[in-house]
């Protein structure tokens, strides 16, 4: 028996090391025991796109239809569980192709790999709105391949159909009522889940924390009109697993909020659709003939009505639609519209607005004041058939009141309407009409558009100062007419005043600049030197400062200065009545 089980013991141990060997040297085993390094094979397989209107990299639009195809520059990741083996390329462009490409790693008979297309990672974040940018970095496609041969170092696997794993979404927005297309900065969509139920709507991976889930944030420009055929187009692809509660929150370049909500949305994978979206901004209803206003900051009201005595107190960072409203005030204290911060007010399409302040120091609109190591904020005005008049007895149009020389005032930006400012004529004051009055000080001034005429108050610029002083002076667009008092500049520092560096660009439609035509000592009461006077159209008042002046880039501009993209003309009749107009060729 002895005997006998030392022969069982040697038989099965020649059995046993002949199984290891034979399992050694199969070629079905990744690794090669001489270098101890993984084994690379090469792969091709046959790949289809599931139905019409699929999605994937190569996306098109053929109606409502959105096309996928493959093209040869993609890459299609593989993995086995959460290892990556590598990627295969098309071979041909169209709906099918093979797929090939070498892989390295473990891989056996039945074993079941992952193909993901076009990006190993899912990550929903940071689209901007254009379908060619979907196409190449958002699209998100699937597909299990079973490994069913191994030949040496050649894997043969099942056909593969792709299944795109998002809908892709074309919202088209507009405003409810005029119908015009929303020209948005800012569009958040996001999943409207109290209890942050999340359906994975935007989801992606970080590599620490793993599956994360928040919204997606667009900031279209041009550039996105132009590639989605027209303004507020945007494409979005969304990563849904269900029906979910949509929020989508839009900011428009006049600074308009809107908000969109829908319930039980389901955006099945692999669809495109088109939603036609009206839009109602954000706002409240107010009528000033009911009493004094405040506008909360972050909060929209729409203000009409008139009153010889209420006024409109905007928050820091309150917004503000101005419609047919009339307001006038006497208060020495107050003008109509008084701004605590940074403050947005919107010239509604079509209508006519009157802000008058007639008590002394009293701006028609007053830029907020702060001390001059603090942020007084920027007060931008919107606008585009809306007209705005705005005019001070005593102090300035648009800006700081009269007198706070130890105070710094907002930035000041114009981007449309029609505004027509006047400063003051009374008393023995000098305020521009949009800028600073006597002894204020205002930041940067910037207009980028509309149809804009500055009279300056006595002893002051139409844009810039009057005694006291301002910041840097921009213009980038609209027609401009700005008109000085007496020895004032048109545009830059009044009598005596201090003003930044003034800039005019090639973008504007024209710049008019005058000198008014009455004689100082005589207004002002005050000795002033025969004509000519030391005065310039766009620059220095009399016995003023200023930065240096470019023109179309022109640095150090005169009247006699040539410009590429700007036609000059100086027309003088004596040298206080110059008018110098810059025309875009």
């Amino acid at each position: 028996m002895k005997e006998m089980y030392k022969k069982i013991v040697s038989v099965t141990s020649m059995v046993i090391i002949g199984i290891l060997i034979s399992a050694c040297s199969s070629e079905d085993n990744l690794v090669d025991n001489a270098s101890g390094t993984p084994k690379t094979y090469s792969m091709a397989i046959n790949a289809s796109i599931s139905g019409s209107g699929k999605t994937t990299r190569a996306l098109s639009l053929d109606d409502k239809t959105l096309n996928a195809t493959w093209a040869t520059t993609e890459n299609i990741y593989v993995k086995k569980g959460e290892t990556s083996l590598g990627t295969l390329s098309p071979q041909s462009n169209g709906a099918t192709a093979v797929l090939k490409g070498e892989l390295t790693g473990d891989i056996a008979v039945n074993d079941n790999l992952s193909l993901t297309f076009p990006r190993s990672n899912i990550d929903y974040r940071n689209q901007d709105g254009t379908l060619a940018t979907i196409a190449s970095t958002f699209d998100y496609a699937t597909a299990t391949a079973k490994v069913t041969a191994i030949s040496g170092s050649s894997i043969t696997a099942d056909d593969v159909t792709f299944e795109s794993q998002q809908a892709i979404v074309k919202f088209v927005f507009t405003e409810k009522g005029s119908g015009n297309a929303i020209n948005a900065r800012y569009i958040q969509f996001l999943e409207d889940a109290a209890a942050y139920n999340y359906t994975k709507l935007f989801e992606y991976t970080d590599p620490t924390y793993g599956d994360r889930y928040g919204s997606v944030t667009l900031e279209p420009t041009s550039s996105t009109w132009n590639a989605n055929g027209g303004t507020g187009i945007v494409y979005v692809a969304l990563n849904c697993k269900g029906a979910f509660d949509l929020k989508i929150n839009i900011t428009d370049t006049n600074e308009k909020s809107y908000t969109y909500s829908k319930s039980n949305v389901n955006f099945e994978p692999g669809k495109y659709y088109i939603i036609n979206v009206a839009l109602v901004p954000n706002y409240e209803m107010k009528n000033i003939s009911s009493g004094n206003i405040t506008v909360p900051s972050g909060s929209h009201y729409y203000v009409t009505g008139s009153s010889s005595s209420n006024r409109i107190t905007l928050k820091d960072g309150a917004f503000l639609t101005l419609h047919n409203v009339s307001i006038t005030t006497s208060s020495e204290s107050y003008g109509p519209i008084e701004c605590e911060g940074s403050a947005y007010i919107f010239i509604d399409d079509g209508t006519t607005n009157t802000l008058s302040a007639t008590g002394s120091y009293a701006s028609g609109i007053r830029t907020n004041s702060v001390y001059p190591s603090s942020d007084a904020g920027t007060l931008i005005i919107y606008g585009k058939t809306g007209v705005l008049n705005v005019s001070s007895a005593y102090g300035t149009g648009i800006g700081p009141s009269t007198g706070n020389s130890y105070y710094s005032s907002s930035d000041i930006i114009i981007n449309g309407g029609v505004i027509n400012a006047s400063g003051g004529s009374s008393g023995a004051v000098s305020s521009a009409a949009i800028g600073a009055s006597n002894g204020a000080y205002c930041r940067n001034i910037t207009i980028n558009g509309g149809t804009i005429t500055a009279t300056g108050g006595r002893l002051g610029a139409g844009i810039g100062t009057g005694s006291g002083s301002c910041g840097n002076i921009t213009i980038n667009g609209g027609t401009i007419v700005a008109k000085g008092f007496s020895h004032c500049a048109g545009i830059g520092s009044g009598f005596g005043g201090t003003c930044g560096n003034i800039t005019i660009g090639s973008g504007i439609t024209s710049v008019t600049a005058s000198c008014g035509d009455t004689g100082l000592s005589e207004d002002a009461g005050i000795s002033a030197p025969d004509y000519p006077v030391d005065c310039d159209l766009i620059g220095c008042g009399y016995q003023a400062t200023c930065g240096t002046v470019t023109i179309d880039g022109v640095e150090n501009a005169t009247t006699s200065s040539v410009f590429t993209n700007l036609s000059s003309v100086v027309s003088t009749s004596k040298r206080i009545n110059d008018t110098w107009t810059l025309t875009h060729k």
